[in-house]
Formats: structure tokens, C-alpha cells, sequence
């Protein structure tokens, strides 16, 4: 008795320890409890995945209505095991769930599908007089750099934005009535052991015309509205052990002695690949240019032409691709070798919802001996509307969506899409540089084809003019058509006799 009574308290504790871990394969947090609707929903998820997460992994589920939403959830990675995911809200207000489901997670070496989930309430914005949204609701970049911030203002009074974090300088910016306001914030160079730096964003933002009241909070009849956003910031940093010159070490007889710094001139050797080779990254295609009528993944390959190491290379994309990519994999690597080349797989997602042309690029930036180079190749997607015209896009000019028509004698240095019936550039307009070839003309050859020209010509004339007739033939021809005018004129003559004997006999 007693030892199945430890039997089976020993299968309690193992199965204790499985749903432990099992709830440690995967977390989810969100940023807020009670959210109004047209705001922007952040969340972090971290978990032991064995599977990239994307968009599909995520939904909103409305308990009072028992329906769920599927909204185009924008998903970054920051590394293997914690992605950040945001959204503009634009559902039916109510008492949520954010489901994040079907996620393959690693415990105990065994591969299992888990899914969690996290209430909020969804407030109706409609008479609210301060609402904004923001895009990206998580930032990476590199520090020695600016990044873009969009606030987007969602009603019809001025907002005044607060924006300050541990290292970008503090700013304040005014948003106009439903404006987007593109806010840019510098980040300086910055050295950490690993890397990498976790920062918050604090964004406090209130209605301009309060602005007079904020230092009146302690009178009793003051009330003022403020709210904020935390938007979560990756920064790239460098690595704080900076390297030391140190002297060259020649090694003679298995001892070591310093090179002597006053060399003769005899005796400098210069290493030819130094001076020819520049120390770059490039993309080997000229640009991504597709349409697509469902997902598609697209590869290209990342190149080191230098003769030096580039390491720490990460891969991004523009904001105004957004919403259009699943994933750029893999967007870390440690090093690329001189002549080295590696593939870069891109998923571009499908939604007809957001049909027509996208354009932006993929960001490759790395560093040669702490010295960050990169490079971009521009990207020019084209998404189908589902039933619809191929050729249906929205009505958006090619300028309005940032690119131009280039002129009759320009080029445009990447592939054309078609934008309302223009032909649209998101490259760059030039001159063509397509060389002039000249025309030598072969005189033997031009010689040769006018005589057979001659020669088809009297071919044809002497094949088909008429033989010359002989005199005896004329004049017969004369006479007989005198003598058939005299017998005419004679028959007419006599009619008028014959038509009087024919009356007198009646």
C-alpha cells in the first residue's frame, strides 16, 4: 500500500514538473490593461520556440461578442527567444482575449504545441478627445543613428508629445488634428559588453490647450488628461572592449622580436589588395520587384567583396514595408568571410486587404574593425486584389507613394512597376548610358542587293510586256472597222423608208 501511495505521489511530482515547464515554454505580456480602440496594442512574447512566430500565431478574441478578429499583427524578433508584435486596434469595443496560439516550444528535449492568452478591454474612442497611435510600437536600430517615429494623431485637437528615454535626448513635438508626424530620435554611439541595449521609450502625450494646466494638479478642480505610450528599443551597440594597437611581431628562429619602426624604403611592402579591394557589403541582385497573388518566399544573397572580415551584420527592412513582410531570415550574422556569400530568405505575407504597390528596401549593416558600413537593395511589391483586376491598384499616384515617372531619354536604374497607368520608378531617373553602336555599312553586300533588285525588275518587264504587232495587221484592223461604220450609217438610212411602207399598208 504504501508503495503505491509513493508510486503514485511520484507521477504527481514528474507531471507537476512537465506542466511547470510547459508554462515556462511560452509568456505573454501586454502592454496595457484597458486600451481605446484606434490606439496601438503592444505585447512581448518569450518561450523556448522551435518555430519562427509570425502573424498567424497571434489573434483577438471578443468574449461578449464570441468572435474573433485576425488583424495583420506586425511581428519583431529580437532573438530566438523573445519577439515584440504591435497593432493599430480597429475592432468592435468589449471585453477581450489576446490569444497568442499554435506555438511549437522545446521542454524537456520534447517538441509541443502550446497557446496563451490575455484579457484587456477595449474602450470606445468615439468621444474621446485624445487618441493616438504610433508606428513602430517596438524600435531596433543601431546607436550613432536616428530612427523614425510616426505619432499619428486620431482626432480633431492638437496633442502635445513628450519623448524621452535613458540615452536619446528629450523632445517635444506638437501633432496637428489627424495628422502623422514623423518624429525623428538620435541615438548616440554607445558601447556595451555584449552588444546590446534594452531601453523604454516613454512617449506622455496630452491635448496642447491643457498644457497650461499640467503645473495646476494640485488645485482640486483642475483635472487634466494625460496617457502614454512605452515603446520597447533594441539598440545596436558597439562592443565596449575597444581593440589596442598593438606592435607587428616578427618570428625568427621560434623567438620573438619587434619590427623596427624606421624601415628603409627597400624594405616596405604594400599588399595590393589593401588598395584595390574597398571595404563594402552589397546585395548580388539589383532589386526585388514582384506581384503577388499569395505568399511567396523570395531569396537573395548578401556579399563580401572586401578582403576583410564584416561581422555583426544585421538585416532589416524600411517602414514602408511593414505589414507586407513575415520575415527576413536570418536577420543576424556573426561574420562574413572575404568573397563570402549567404542567402537571405524574405517571406512576403498576402492579404488583398492592403492591395497595390509597396515599395521600400532590405538593410544589411555590419562593421569592418568597428567601422560600420552598409548597404540596401530597394524592393518594388505589387500585391493583386483577390476577384478582382490584376492590374487593380490603389489610387495613390507613383509619386504620392514615393517614386517618379522618369522622362523619353531617362532610364530608371531598377525594375518599373506599374502604378494607375504609369510606369513608376523607385530607383533613380538618369540618362540612359546604353552606348551608341555605329552602323558600318558593307558596300559589297549593299552592291549585291541592288543588283538583284535590276535584275528582278527586267525579269519581270520582259516577261510581261507585249510583242510589237506588224503593219499588215494595223491596217487590216483600220479597214475592217471602217467598213462595219459604213454599213452602220447605211442601216440607219434606210429605216425611215421601210417605216413609211409599213404605214402606207395599213
Amino acid at each position: 500500500m504504501k508503495r503505491g501511495m509513493l508510486f503514485v505521489f511520484a507521477l504527481l511530482f514528474v507531471l507537476s514538473i512537465g506542466i511547470v515547464s510547459a508554462s515556462e515554454c511560452l509568456e505573454t505580456s501586454i502592454a496595457k490593461s484597458v486600451y481605446l480602440n484606434k490606439e496601438t496594442f503592444q505585447a512581448e512574447i518569450t518561450g523556448e520556440f522551435y518555430k519562427d512566430l509570425s502573424y498567424k500565431n497571434f489573434v483577438f478574441y471578443n468574449q461578449d461578442l464570441e468572435k474573433y478578429y485576425y488583424p495583420i499583427f506586425k511581428v519583431i524578433k529580437l532573438s530566438a527567444n523573445k519577439y515584440f508584435t504591435y497593432v493599430d486596434l480597429n475592432i468592435p469595443d468589449g471585453s477581450y482575449l489576446f490569444i497568442t496560439k499554435d506555438v511549437l516550444c522545446k521542454y524537456n528535449n520534447l517538441v509541443t504545441t502550446v497557446s496563451e492568452s490575455n484579457p484587456f478591454l477595449l474602450k470606445n474612442s468615439t468621444n474621446e478627445s485624445l487618441l493616438m497611435a504610433l508606428n513602430p510600437g517596438v524600435i531596433k536600430t543601431n546607436s550613432g543613428t536616428t530612427a523614425t517615429l510616426t505619432l499619428k494623431n486620431k482626432n480633431g485637437k492638437e496633442i502635445t508629445a513628450e519623448i524621452s528615454s535613458e540615452s536619446t535626448p528629450q523632445l517635444k513635438t506638437f501633432v496637428s488634428p489627424n495628422e502623422n508626424k514623423a518624429v525623428k530620435i538620435y541615438f548616440p554611439v554607445m558601447y556595451t559588453v555584449n552588444g546590446l541595449k534594452f531601453e523604454n521609450l516613454n512617449i506622455k502625450y496630452y491635448l496642447t490647450e491643457d498644457a497650461d494646466k499640467i503645473n495646476q494638479t494640485n488645485e482640486t478642480n483642475v483635472t487634466v488628461t494625460v496617457r502614454q505610450y512605452e515603446v520597447p528599443m533594441i539598440i545596436y551597440t558597439l562592443i565596449s572592449e575597444e581593440p589596442q594597437e598593438q606592435q607587428e611581431i616578427l618570428i625568427v628562429n621560434d623567438t620573438f622580436e619587434y619590427e623596427e619602426e624606421n624601415k628603409s624604403a627597400s624594405n616596405e611592402s604594400v599588399d595590393i589588395n589593401d588598395t584595390l579591394i574597398t571595404n563594402k557589403l552589397e546585395f548580388v541582385e539589383s532589386s526585388i520587384t514582384d506581384s503577388l497573388s499569395g505568399e511567396k518566399i523570395v531569396k537573395i544573397n548578401l556579399k563580401n567583396p572586401s578582403n576583410k572580415d564584416i561581422t555583426e551584420i544585421r538585416l532589416s527592412y524600411s517602414s514602408k514595408l511593414y505589414g507586407i513582410i513575415d520575415y527576413v531570415k536570418p536577420d543576424y550574422i556573426e561574420k562574413l568571410k572575404p568573397n563570402e556569400m549567404k542567402e537571405i530568405e524574405i517571406l512576403f505575407r498576402f492579404d488583398d486587404f492592403f492591395y497595390g504597390t509597396y515599395n521600400g528596401s532590405i538593410i544589411a549593416l555590419g562593421y569592418i574593425e568597428l567601422k560600420e558600413i552598409s548597404t540596401s537593395i530597394p524592393v518594388n511589391i505589387f500585391i493583386k486584389k483577390f476577384g478582382g483586376n490584376e492590374n487593380e491598384v490603389s489610387d495613390k499616384t507613383c509619386r504620392e507613394r514615393g517614386g517618379e515617372v522618369c522622362g523619353k531619354n531617362e532610364t530608371c536604374s531598377v525594375d518599373v512597376v506599374p502604378v494607375n497607368d504609369e510606369e513608376c520608378c523607385f530607383g533613380q531617373c538618369g540618362e540612359s548610358t546604353t552606348p551608341k553602336k555605329e552602323t558600318k555599312i558593307n558596300w559589297w553586300l549593299v552592291g549585291v542587293f541592288i543588283g538583284l533588285i535590276v535584275v528582278s525588275i527586267g525579269f519581270i518587264w520582259f516577261s510581261f510586256r507585249k510583242p510589237k504587232k506588224k503593219m499588215e495587221d494595223f491596217v487590216k484592223k483600220v479597214e475592217d472597222r471602217y467598213r462595219q461604220k459604213i454599213g452602220e450609217k447605211r442601216a440607219s438610212l434606210r429605216r425611215p423608208i421601210d417605216e413609211e411602207k409599213d404605214l402606207g399598208n395599213r
